[in-house]
């Protein structure tokens, strides 16, 4: 329950209520494989390579026996909720239940990134970047692209995404071949300054500031930085995003409640 809007409850005040900074959530949303089902858990399908075989005339077809393997998700129960009591709202001269609502779905929206977030630091990867000095230089950049290139995951056939924060965003800032005219054709002040949601090399950007719920990995002075390619990674969803609100007799207080019933997947 919201306790403490007596704190608030003055004679009058702004009927504009500045919420605390934060991250709004679903900042992730369509950079993955995306899978609805009803069930518990979920098998995202993966098909193995295959190789054409030159055909002599007397030779018999044989098959390429292609290998198929899958990624298996358990999804998650999350939820969100708060009060809004009837006493309390009247003491004051904004809509409560509006400004919760709000900041509960915030919540869920970030739950969802870091989900990604989490699975893809979990994910065991041998591709890291070693090379190209302290922050995130624009060598450490040209490598990432190798190692995409060696798994035939082409920045311009692909959609390829990078999520960094703002320690990283100000190295690039500050990096010439990143933002120099002579190498890019986007203009960063365009963007209103930042890096969130623009593609410099075939690759999207996407910029996490500090979030309760752990954000990007940071351990000063070292902090991550991941990259993957849109079907490498799957997010399945049971139960989808919604806001249900009802009235609560024993509590005389509106109950706002936002469940969310997903889970991700790294290949």
């Amino acid at each position: 329950m919201s306790i403490f809007i007596n704190e608030v409850a003055v004679t009058t005040f702004d009927p504009l209520v500045k919420q605390a900074y934060q991250e709004k959530g679903f900042k992730l949303g369509g950079t993955t494989r995306m899978a609805r089902t009803p069930k518990k858990t979920h098998k995202f399908p993966k098909l193995g390579k295959s190789m054409a075989k030159q055909k002599a005339a007397q030779d018999m077809v044989v098959p390429s026996n292609l290998v198929w393997s899958e990624a298996e998700v358990i999804l998650q129960p999350w939820y969100d909720a708060e009060y809004s009591g009837i006493f309390g709202q009247a003491d004051i001269n904004f809509d409560e239940k509006r400004e919760l609502a709000e900041a509960l779905a915030k919540s869920i929206g970030r739950r969802s990134d870091q989900l990604i977030i989490d699975a893809l630091d979990n994910s065991g990867t041998s591709n890291i970047v070693t090379a190209g000095g302290t922050g995130f230089t624009y060598l450490k950049f040209q490598e990432m692209i190798r190692l995409f290139t060696a798994k035939s995951i082409f920045t311009g056939d692909d959609d390829i995404h990078c999520i960094i924060n703002g320690v990283a965003q100000e190295d690039i800032l500050n990096d010439d071949k990143f933002i120099n005219t002579r190498y890019t054709a986007d203009r960063l002040f365009d963007n209103g300054n930042t890096l969130n949601g623009l593609k410099i090399g075939g690759v999207t950007f996407h910029v996490f500031g500090d979030m309760a719920e752990g954000g990007i990995p940071f351990s000063s002075p070292t902090y991550s930085a991941f990259a993957w390619a849109k079907q490498s990674v799957g997010m399945a969803i049971s139960l989808d995003f919604s806001s249900m609100v009802t009235y609560e007799h024993l509590f005389l207080s509106y109950l706002d409640l936002r469940p969310y019933y997903f889970s991700p997947a790294v290949d």
